[in-house]
């Protein structure tokens, strides 16, 4: 029975896998369709508003097989990483930028040393974990206060990042599973809803380059991740190469 269930796993996530990859390209020609009527000055403005959310719900739809996709890679053991040294101030700022653009009246707070904090990561992964973690703190924190964000030297030669809100928090008969596929804690915000694939993907790539995720106790949403600093995981010989250490991990706060 365990084989049955592993092979049906697998096939369910080749399908999935599968499907993702042939629901892009059609998405991508209608955003990129959208995109060109809307570049018109001529247009009836009945029109416009019609385009501009018609390409709203095809990004939205873009995001949700793009996540479906990753989700499968995850499960199927299959992302292609490209780990190197990466400053992780560098990438938090970079993600700040991101969320100012598409939240500009929305206040975001970092602290930190400010000096470069080198980490072994895959600089476009490490984005989307950021992306998701602030993401999730627009989603579900109250619009009026801050998002705060900060990056520190942790233990063990690890570096950990937390993204805090200052909503409700996670409910307490959802903290053992937030990290899981499709669970969705209570909305503050307006926009639509995703399907509760977020935090799973973040927890996927964190852990896929030898780090852990976790959701702080407290009353509002902290979460917080490590990822190996790059001073650490050099290999001891010095030939240029990155080690990773799992056993390194071992006293970090366990996922909750």
């Amino acid at each position: 029975q365990v084989l049955l269930l592993t092979e049906s796993d697998r096939l369910r996530r080749e399908l999935l896998a599968s499907v993702s990859h042939e629901l892009r390209t059609p998405l991508a020609s209608l955003l990129t369709g959208t995109t060109a009527l809307m570049a018109f000055d001529d247009l009836d403005p009945r029109v416009r508003r019609r385009l501009t959310a018609l390409e709203g719900e095809e990004r939205r739809l873009s995001r949700l097989v793009s996540d479906l996709l990753d989700m499968a890679r995850i499960e199927g053991h299959a992302l292609d990483l490209r780990l190197r040294e990466i400053d992780l101030t560098e990438a938090v700022a970079a993600a700040v930028e991101r969320s100012r653009y598409t939240h500009p009246d929305r206040e975001i707070r970092t602290a930190g040393s400010g000096a470069p904090l080198e980490v072994v990561a895959d600089w476009d992964r490490l984005g989307q974990i950021l992306d998701n973690l602030i993401a999730n703190a627009h989603r579900h924190g109250d619009a009026g206060t801050p998002i705060e964000i900060s990056a520190v030297r942790g233990l063990r030669g690890m570096a950990v990042t937390h993204v805090k809100d200052h909503g409700p928090g996670v409910p307490p008969e959802l903290r053992d599973s937030i990290f899981e596929r499709f669970v969705r804690g209570p909305s503050m915000s307006t926009e639509p809803a995703g399907i509760g694939l977020g935090l799973a993907i973040v927890r996927g790539l964190v852990e896929a380059q030898a780090g852990r995720v976790w959701l702080e106790d407290g009353d509002s949403g902290r979460f917080a991740f490590s990822l190996p600093l790059a001073e650490e995981a050099a290999s001891p010989g010095g030939g240029g190469g990155v080690h990773i250490d799992v056993n390194q991990l071992d006293d970090l706060p366990q996922r909750r």
